[in-house]
Parts: structure tokens; sequence; C-alpha cells
């Protein structure tokens, strides 16, 4: 909502909107903004469906929306498993496993250096890696990103 901006990381409300329409990249990261600054992330990791459904959804319905949300979980890291020591990397994501992301990229021909944050560059360097790999360049690594950067 428009009413969020800040939480979400904007100056504004024309800066979301505009962010948004940008691309799609904007919208995980205003969605990772605002579950820092609502403090979800706790929950998130901890996949506490409960305590996340209540604060984002509000007081409403929460067990249904925790069955919801802790069901597309399950689907989704059952389809995305990666290989053993990946995880799913994107925006604003940071440690080891992006800077072990940023030196194959480097390795595969970026003009990257790898330092460990998972920035607009490194983004970008994935999207282009995943466009000359056949992959779907959403610039979210995942085990086929994974594949492709070390085959």
């Amino acid at each position: 909502m428009g009413n969020n901006y800040a939480a979400a990381g904007f100056a504004n409300a024309e800066a979301l909107v505009k962010a948004m329409c940008d691309r799609e990249a904007a919208h995980l990261g205003a969605f990772i903004g605002f579950c820092r600054k609502n403090g979800l992330v706790d929950a998130l990791q901890d996949q506490d469906w409960r305590t996340f459904a209540r604060k984002y959804n509000g007081p409403g319905q929460v067990d249904h929306y925790a069955a919801l949300l802790g069901a597309a979980y399950d689907r989704h890291a059952a389809h995305t498993a990666a290989a053993p020591g990946d995880q799913v990397l994107h925006l604003l994501d940071s440690g080891p496993a992006v800077r072990k992301l940023q030196e194959l990229l480097s390795a595969a021909g970026s003009n990257i250096e790898p330092d460990g944050v998972f920035e607009q560059q490194t983004e970008a360097a994935v999207r282009q890696f995943q466009g000359d790999h056949g992959l779907a360049a959403d610039g979210v690594v995942g085990s086929r990103t994974w594949a492709a950067l070390r085959s």
C-alpha cells in the first residue's frame, strides 16, 4: 500500500509506485524492506506463519493466512531445493553465499568485485548471466542459476 512507502524504503509514495512499475526486483526489495522495518524477518526465518500472518495481515483470519503461508512455503521449498550449501539469493542479501555467487559471476566474465553484498550491480550481473544462459532473468539465484554458474 502506498502509505507504507517509508517502511518499504522509499522517500515517498510516488517513488514507491515508480519503482514498482520499473522492475519486478523492486517489489521484492520493497517487501524485504517492509518486513525488516516491521519486525517480520524473524517470523519468516523461523517459519512462524501465525506471527507473520498476524503482523502482516492483521488480527483477522490469522489461522487461515498462516495455513496458506505454510502450504506455499512447503510447495515452493520442495521445487526449489538448492544443491547442498547453496541457498536462494536475491537483492539485499549478504554474507558468504553472496560472496561465492559474486566470485562465480566474476569467473564467468562479469565485471563485479566480490564483497558479499547483493546490491543492484550484483542483481544486474545475475540477470545478464541468466539471460545469456537461457534462464529466466529474474535476478533471483536459485538451484538452476547455481548449476549454470558451476558448469
